[in-house]
């Protein structure tokens, strides 16, 4: 009980008296132990009717072959170890449930958005949305026989290479830099944590043409009266260089004669769907040239 006593002590059997036998209890004592009973039977079988129901639900939703968990997870390992994302999309992978946003980070979402339809022949479809982020085109690169840790001792190596070869102002203005560096991206990361807009970095000046002449200035003249296209505009497609990192996955799944979902399609749309001509790398289906075209 402790050192204070708050006056609760737990009956004993002795406080508690001789329970009267149901033939010896009134009209209103057997209706009130009969309530009493009644209601502890029907709180034991909805306690234990519950159990069981969540237990089916977790069990269905994990190991049924049909469920939108399971099929997400299939869908996650295809874009894995498919060449043709690999082309635009640089792995390791990671997918999310939710858009990508460059104000807020992306919030957490366990759950997958999938949907449940029928066509016009009455055959059961599910549709699967989520979205896949590879790593920047320009990142340091680890052998895939090289664990993390072998690289991190690697870049140790390297560095301490590097300072010894530094003199002390050298080291002192680098350091400074770094340093400086260092702020700076923390504060960028702040304002990205709390949704303030970031800075935006300062476009370097147009170079300006130098004028060749009459011919050049009557040519540039009439430029102008041609068609855009996104050929001219350097918007080339199908080029791993384009420095993709998001995507968004789609894909149907129709039910078969086995009571099974079984893929029709599953694509990428790079850098998304809403994006203008977005590309889109179609993992399973799409016909036998779809390895990356433009929408």
């Amino acid at each position: 009980m402790g050192p204070f006593r708050l006056g609760l002590v737990p009956p004993t059997p002795n406080d508690q008296g001789e329970v009267k036998k149901w033939s010896e209890l009134s009209m209103s004592g057997k209706v009130g132990r009969a309530t009493a009973r009644t209601t502890n039977l029907f709180v034991i079988l909805f306690g234990a009717g519950f159990s069981a129901m969540l237990v089916y639900a977790l069990t269905s939703e994990l190991f049924s072959k049909n469920s939108s968990t399971v099929l997400y997870g299939q869908a996650c390992e295809l874009i894995k170890s498919s060449d043709k994302v690999s082309q635009y999309l640089r792995g390791p992978f990671v997918f999310h449930n939710n858009p990508p946003s460059a104000v807020r980070p992306r919030h957490r979402n366990d759950r997958v958005a999938s949907q449940i339809a029928r066509d016009s022949s009455g055959r059961e479809h599910m549709l699967l949305n989520f979205f896949v982020q590879g790593q920047p085109h320009n990142a340091a690169t680890i052998p895939p026989d090289q664990s993390a840790f072998q690289a991190a001792v690697e870049r140790a190596k390297n560095s301490a290479s590097a300072l010894s070869d530094m003199s002390a102002d050298e080291l002192v203005e680098s350091t400074k830099s770094y340093a400086s560096d260092k702020w700076e991206s923390c504060k960028r990361l702040f304002r990205f944590l709390s949704g303030d807009p970031l800075p935006s970095s300062p476009s370097p000046p147009m170079p300006q043409k130098p004028v060749g002449g009459w011919k050049q200035g009557l040519t540039g003249l009439f430029a102008g009266l041609r068609p855009s296209s996104p050929e001219s505009a350097g918007t080339t497609a199908s080029t791993p260089e384009e420095g993709f990192v998001d995507g968004e996955v789609h894909a149907d799944l129709a039910m078969n004669d086995h009571g099974q979902f079984e893929f029709r399609y599953l694509r990428v749309d790079i850098p998304d769907s809403s994006a203008p001509r977005p590309i889109r790398v179609f993992v399973i289906g799409g016909g036998p040239n779809s390895g990356g075209r433009r929408k």
